[in-house]
Formats: structure tokens, sequence, C-alpha cells
């Protein structure tokens, strides 16, 4: 496997660039400049290329055949899951730098085919296993609290202050209605929804479809993206309703297996406002951007025909005196 950087503020793709990324793991997370890796054993070894900053070695995430719900075809089930590691860690996210509070943070996973959501806070040695799933597509860190989402459109939120005992972990508690949301054009059940906060601080929930209702006419391409701003009431952050919007300003949003990010694209020269830079993290090759606007998607840069089905994408947001060329850079990955 080969590594290389692409640099958004520079349009140019780094190829000799050596990355103290393991060539055989998928990276399962990007956050705060910290790459998150999975092991056999479902360990997770947090890494930052961008800094000289020793790496992080969390304990294992217990597995569905260690849990109460699972009795029986254990050994079968864990075979299984050794051969597919890589991918029962879906997505991993920080709460802060690691290098810049070191006493400070929190590592929040999402993990299993079930989704379930589990937390370690710094200096911890066991994960919190929040009790209520709701299939969780993402996870994202605001007003000081856990916010997931799952693919039916709950959200649900999980106070992480409320328990320092893992044996007494905190409930996710949903926010939204506990049915399906509802659109004119789309599934009620997304590909996939993700949490991001905008660059002034609201909360986005992002909900995107492979493909339209059956029926109805695909003038608007195999990929679409439909954004909710959430609204709370601003003084106790209780949840009032969400808002379908068709723009998001001069803000890009960057999903996919990275912690999910917006950036203002008036920092950054290359980078196309009211737009959603995406990677493929449901089927393996193309990243792209979708355009809010006009609704279209199109190809982010050039790709080798013969390469583009064995790549993998995350998007690394970086302090800038760190980064290779200031600002946001993309990771990519080819399987030899």
């Amino acid at each position: 496997m080969k590594q290389m950087v692409y640099s958004l503020s520079e349009g140019e793709t780094y190829t000799n660039v050596q990355l103290p990324v393991p060539y055989d793991r998928r990276c399962c997370g990007s956050s705060h400049g910290w790459l998150a890796t999975a092991h056999e054993n479902f360990a997770i070894t947090l890494l930052n290329p961008f800094r000289k900053a020793a790496a992080i070695h969390l304990p294992p995430l217990t597995t569905p055949h260690n849990l109460r719900d699972y009795q029986f075809g254990l050994q079968k089930f864990q075979d299984q899951l050794k051969k597919r590691y890589d991918y029962y860690v879906c997505k991993v996210i920080l709460s802060a730098d690691p290098s810049l509070n070191p006493h400070n943070y929190v590592v929040v996973a999402t993990y299993d085919y079930c989704c379930r959501l589990a937390f370690i806070k710094a200096g911890q040695r066991d994960w919190t296993y929040v009790e209520k799933t709701y299939m969780f597509s993402d996870a994202i860190f605001h007003r000081n609290e856990i916010y997931a989402v799952g693919l039916g459109g709950i959200i649900a939120s999980v106070d992480v202050n409320s328990s320092n005992d893992p044996s007494r972990p905190p409930k996710a508690i949903p926010l939204t209605r506990l049915r399906p949301m509802e659109h004119p054009l789309f599934p009620y059940k997304a590909d996939k929804a993700y949490l991001v906060e905008s660059t002034n601080g609201d909360l986005l929930h992002v909900r995107r479809f492979l493909k339209r209702k059956e029926g109805l006419d695909q003038k608007l391409g195999v990929i679409n993206f439909v954004v909710y701003k959430v609204l709370f009431i601003d003084n106790d952050g209780t949840f009032v309703r969400q808002d379908l919007i068709d723009s998001i300003g001069d803000d890009a949003l960057f999903l996919g297996d990275n912690h999910s990010i917006s950036v203002s694209a008036s920092n950054f020269p290359r980078c196309q406002p009211n737009s959603i830079y995406f990677t493929n993290d449901i089927m393996k090759g193309g990243m792209g951007i979708f355009n809010l606007a006009d609704k279209t998607a199109t190809q982010h840069y050039p790709l080798n025909p013969s390469e583009s089905a064995q790549m993998e994408y995350i998007a690394v947001l970086v302090p800038s005196e760190d980064c290779i060329s200031p600002g946001l850079v993309e990771l990519k990955r080819i399987r030899n």
C-alpha cells in the first residue's frame, strides 16, 4: 500500500511523504489531526503524523460475544469478526487534541455492525459502553455532550460528565421522535447520516442517499444530500426541531470516515462554498463534491480507474504550523 497527501490549499498531491501510519490497517477516524487505527483484538491506536507526539494505545473494545445479548455461536462469530476487524470499528472521534489537553479529552467510537457507541476518557483503562443504541451512523461533541445520529434520523445525546465509572454508563437520551424522518423524495432510512458543527456553531444533520424513492425522476443524480439545522433553546439547550435548509453559505463540509468537519471556504482558495466534500465510506473508491445549490455531484480530483476501487480516503484538519500546506489535507491510501 502507498500513501499520498493531497493539500486542498495548494491543489497538489504529495507522494514522497512518509507518515507513521500502518500500511495494513484501515484508518477508522481522523480528529484534531490524529488518525485512528484498529487492531485485530479491537484495540485502537491514535497516531498524529503531523506532530512529534507519542502514539496513544487504547484498550480493546468489547465485542458482541462478550455482551449479555450474545450467548451462542460465540467462537464462529468471533472468527468472522477477526476477518473484518478493521471495519468493526466504524469511526473514532476526539473531544480535543490530546497534545494540547493530555489530561482532559474523550475518545468516542461507533462500532459493531449494530452501530453501538462507547467512550473512554483520558487516563481511564476501560471503555464506557452506552446502553441504548439507535443504529448510530455518526457522533460529534457539541455543547459539552456527545450527540449521535442514527440512519433513521434519530438524534440522541449522551452526557459524558454524568459518570466516571464505566460500570455505570450513561444512557443515550433521544432528542427527536422515535420514528423515521420523512422526506418527499428520499427513503426514510438514509444510507449514511452525519452530524457536523457549522463554522458559526450550529449543529447540522446531514443525510446521504444513494438513490431516490421508486418511480421518481432521477435528475438529481445517484448521490444526494439533505441538510437540516438542529435548533435548540439557547438558555438550557433543549431540543426544539430540525429545519430543512438548502444552503450552508460560505461553509464547506467534509464527511466520511473522518470526524465530520466544516470550514469557511473563503479561507481556502480552492475550496467550493455551499458544498459537501464526501468520501465514499459506504462503498470503496471515490471522493466527490456535492453542490447544494444545483444538487450535482462532481469528482474531487482525477483518479486512475485501476486504483479507484482500491483507494481509501480520509480528510484531516490540522493546525497550520504542523501541516505540509496550511489547513486541510486528505490522506489517500492505495492498496497494491
